[in-house]
């Protein structure tokens, strides 16, 4: 009876990440989903975790599988969105690719390099 409340706040991590990589804090996650898998996969978050979320919501009450293929489908629109349109445009401000300290006119260390130096 625990698989439903770990999948429903497992999926809300998604939205909360989209909303604290805004914030400019969690960067380092989004980086590694940058990396490991692509931008697309970064612009969709927020839905899949929603999905996640709602199949848990889904074994407490039958009738939400709706409401997960509906979100699931919903994920898929933004992937194909993203594929289509610039997906570098729409990440949050901190995961879009920066310019070199030279085109930047500025040398602040960034969060890795701080984690690194330190």
């Amino acid at each position: 009876m625990l698989l439903a409340p770990t999948l429903i706040l497992l999926g809300l991590l998604g939205p909360a990440a989209v909303y604290q990589w805004q914030q400019g804090k969690w960067l380092a996650s989004g980086r590694w989903i940058l990396r490991t898998f692509s931008a697309h996969a970064v612009n969709g978050v927020a839905f899949i975790g929603v999905s996640v979320s709602l199949l848990g919501v889904s074994i407490l009450w039958p009738p939400a599988v709706v409401l997960t293929f509906m979100s699931a489908v919903a994920f898929l629109v933004v992937l194909v969105a993203s594929v289509n349109g610039n997906a570098q445009g729409h990440l949050p401000i901190g995961l879009r690719a920066q310019p070199g300290p030279d085109q930047q006119g500025s040398s602040e260390p960034t969060d890795d390099d701080q984690r690194r130096a330190g």
